[in-house]
């Protein structure tokens, strides 16, 4: 499956949101972390590790309590959009939302961070480039907010380049949003996805 090197195409589309400030750098200090953050991320078990870490620092950064409830799933927090692509037999989305509502339940966490990474296995097989991850990525932040609007949630990408060099960024989904409505303007021949056949809050 993914070979773990970014295409050039993902690459270039990358470092345009960068330029346009839809991927930012991500500064915890914002986020409500003091009694730790409930986590949904790809259950990729090479990078992993790399994702605690990342979101481990995202915590220290806003002196948060190191206490991450987590819920992994291959595509990470896409599942959460009603309509990703895989596993539509399973109900994956509903059970991921019922588990983000009891962990807040549960634990007496307010913050839910979610994120995806690039390259994904996942996003390959189900033949998305990071833009779609991207869609599917705010779809499902768009879920939780009109079930649980009580609920602080943060999405996150992990990006791996070509030279192996890992950052997260902060996707800021009106930002994204409103860029992605710009890209689908100026590609009107661009074939739509799932994703890009809703229209966002």
């Amino acid at each position: 499956m993914s070979t773990s090197i970014l295409s050039a195409e993902d690459a270039a589309d990358i470092a345009e949101l960068l330029r346009e400030a839809v991927l930012l750098p991500h500064d915890g200090s914002k986020l409500q972390t003091k009694n730790g953050i409930i986590w949904v991320t790809c259950s990729d078990g090479d990078k992993i590790l790399d994702f605690l870490e990342h979101v481990l620092n995202i915590i220290r950064e806003g002196n948060g309590r190191l206490r991450p409830h987590i819920f992994t799933e291959h595509g990470g927090a896409m599942v959460i959009a009603e309509d990703f692509p895989l596993y539509p037999l399973f109900r994956v989305a509903e059970l991921m939302l019922a588990k983000i509502e009891d962990g807040h339940i549960m634990k007496n966490m307010d913050t839910v961070i979610l994120m995806i990474h690039a390259p994904c296995s996942a996003a390959e097989k189900a033949h998305l480039n990071v833009i779609q991850e991207l869609a599917y990525l705010i779809r499902g932040k768009r879920r939780i907010q009109e079930g649980m609007p009580n609920l602080d949630v943060a999405c996150f990408i992990h990006v791996q380049d070509a030279e192996g060099n890992k950052v997260v960024h902060y996707v800021s989904s009106f930002a994204f949003e409103a860029w992605y409505k710009k890209r689908l303007e100026r590609t009107p021949a661009l074939k739509p996805t799932h994703a890009e056949t809703h229209e966002h809050s």
